[in-house]
């Protein structure tokens, strides 16, 4: 029994020992529970900052995205440089985790002389947790989509058919036409006098011509450059300007650039061969084909007058793959039956007349026919333009662009800077000012259009987005 107790005695020590150690193992494992727990808190803050971090770069995104796609001037002009603007919102509440965001506009650096690209950089803050968005846009042509069968930056009355949605800035009439679409507008009007009221479309239309009207220029000076005189033969009792008549002529073939120092007027039953990949004419007067006289080249045909161009009727021709280039200080005209096959590129400071049942302008399979006026431009008695087309109108006043008689361009886009007054059919029809689709008016939607003719309405097509942790 003794030697029990002493056992016992003797082991006293050793429990106290263990007991120690066990506490402190278990001191061990509660803290590092604390730590991992602590952690965890703290992961979890990360995430949460980080999550909200990336919602207030978004945030800044999209209030940069906005503000280029409504074409904000200020926006704009600010940013139009490498360094660009820099903006910035928040914080956000009063609460530990309350952020902000920051952005910078500026040119794409990737494409820094592309005055109508923009790269926005957003960075959203949330304590330390930062996330960046960074996007880049194209300003395009203007401040409107280029999903509209009709825009009108004041007003559009309807009394035809639109095959498409219709857009005005001010109000729509009704009146008795019809829309195969949706009508976006301030005010709608209806035949029984009912009125709505809706959402109108942001952003402002913006016409921006992609050529040069001067004749001085050196794009047009150049077919000058090295070129084959081809004298005058008689002189206009009425200008005294001298003219080349050529009447009833069909050889030789002309080639490469020539130059006729006055007017040049074929006549008769003239057959004009142009040899080469390439030619032109440039004419110091006035250019005009009669009598169904044509032209025939072998590729490329630029006419250059330093006064009007006048087929009444008259005929050029190029074969597929090749342009048509007709430039004119004092206008276009080409009526009675007169006619373009081939690629077509129209452009005068003066007005383009295309009238006359039989007269047409036809592109190639898969060419176009555009026109580039900054005056107005006229399509009448039952003229046409077939193929996918472009009209892009400066004047600013009443009939800047119009489109009667039973006329079809059905593929044309129409670009007018004033009103625009359509009986006829057409293709979209955007304008800054009334546009009014009468009786008769038929106006066509199709996206291929856009794409067919290289004109980008939209104010901005989205290039690239990246998130960035």
């Amino acid at each position: 029994m003794k030697s029990l107790l002493r056992i016992g005695s003797e082991n006293k020590g050793s429990v106290a020992i263990l007991a120690l150690i066990g506490m402190m193992v278990l001191g061990v494992i509660g803290a590092g529970f604390v730590m991992i727990t602590s952690t965890e808190v703290d992961t979890g803050a990360q995430y949460r900052d980080g999550v909200t971090a990336q919602y207030l770069a978004e945030a800044g995104a999209r209030w940069a995205a906005i503000q280029l796609k409504n074409n904000v001037s200020t926006v704009v002009a600010q940013t139009d440089s490498a360094n660009g603007q820099s903006y910035s919102a928040g914080p956000f509440g009063t609460l530990p985790n309350a952020g902000g965001y920051s952005v910078t506009v500026r040119r794409n650096p990737a494409a820094a002389t592309d005055s109508k690209q923009r790269q926005v950089v957003s960075t959203g803050t949330v304590n330390k947790a930062k996330r960046q968005v960074v996007f880049v846009v194209s300003l395009g042509g203007g401040g409107v989509p280029a999903d509209y069968a009709a825009y009108g930056q004041k007003t559009i009355l309807l009394a035809g058919s639109v095959y498409g949605d219709i857009g005005a800035a001010n109000s729509v009439t009704l009146k008795w036409g019809y829309a195969v679409g949706n009508i976006a507008a301030e005010t709608i009007y209806q035949p029984n006098g009912e009125i709505k009221y809706g959402t109108a479309p942001t952003g402002t239309l913006q016409i921006v011509f992609p050529v040069s009207f001067d004749i001085n220029n050196a794009a047009y000076q150049q077919y000058r450059n090295g070129a084959i005189t081809r004298p005058t033969n008689t002189v206009d009792a009425k200008t005294g300007r001298a003219t080349l008549d050529l009447h009833n002529y069909s050889a030789p073939a002309w080639a490469g650039n020539n130059y006729v120092n006055g007017n040049l007027e074929l006549t008769g039953s003239t057959v004009l061969p142009m040899t080469g990949t390439t030619s032109a004419i440039y004419v110091n007067g006035d250019f005009s084909i009669h009598n169904n006289c044509t032209i025939n080249a072998n590729g490329n045909l630029a006419i250059v007058a330093n006064g009007a161009i006048k087929l009444d009727p008259g005929k050029i021709r190029v074969p597929a793959g090749s342009k048509i280039t007709l430039f004119a200080r004092d206008g276009v005209t080409i009526e009675s039956g007169a006619a373009t096959t081939g690629d077509l590129e129209i452009i005068s400071p003066q007005k383009v007349t295309v009238r006359g049942g039989s007269s047409s302008l036809t592109s190639g399979s898969s060419g176009t026919v555009k026109i580039y006026t900054q005056d107005r431009f006229e399509l009448s008695g039952g003229a046409t333009i077939a193929g996918y087309g472009l009209v892009m109108t400066g004047y600013t006043g009443a009939d800047s662009i119009r489109v009667t008689g039973g006329s079809n361009a059905g593929n044309t886009i129409m670009m007018a800077s004033g009103d625009a007054y359509i009986s006829a059919i057409t293709g979209p029809v955007l304008a800054k000012g009334v546009i009014t689709l009468d009786y008769g008016a038929e106006v066509h939607y199709n996206q291929e259009m856009f794409e067919q003719v290289g004109v980008t309405i939209g104010s901005y097509s989205m290039l690239d987005w990246t998130n960035r942790p």
